[in-house]
């Protein structure tokens, strides 16, 4: 897999976007120098992907980060809006598997249990 322009910036360089996704609407919050702000409830329509693209951008343009990195869980195709989205406008994208990501100091045993993501 070839490393995009995007891959060798630093995260402390790039705009963080945490996204959880729902059917008809999704949640965002947003990291940018270790400040963490919630973006609202966005419509999961295409009307309201290309708005709140369009407001990150504008955010990463006000705070002067290189790269925004869209960070988001897939739910049932849910995200394919949104993604989309950010693949048209060259973002950086990964795709979360709740079931391999570390759940904190519960235990082995709870490990592989997906926890909601709080901003």
């Amino acid at each position: 897999m070839s490393q995009t322009k995007s891959d060798a910036i630093a995260v402390a360089q790039k705009l963080m976007v945490g996204v959880d996704m729902g059917k008809a609407e999704f949640v965002a919050a947003t990291v940018w120098c270790g400040q963490h702000e919630y973006a609202g409830k966005t419509p999961n329509t295409d009307e309201g992907c290309g708005a709140f693209a369009q407001h990150m951008e504008e955010l990463q343009q006000a705070c002067g980060a290189q790269a925004i990195h869209l960070v988001i869980e897939p739910t049932g195709g849910y995200e394919l809006r949104l993604v989309s989205e950010a693949y048209r406008r060259n973002w950086r994208v990964t795709l979360v598997n709740p079931s391999t990501c570390a759940t904190g100091n519960r235990g082995a045993a709870n490990a592989a249990r997906p926890t909601a993501w709080m901003p």
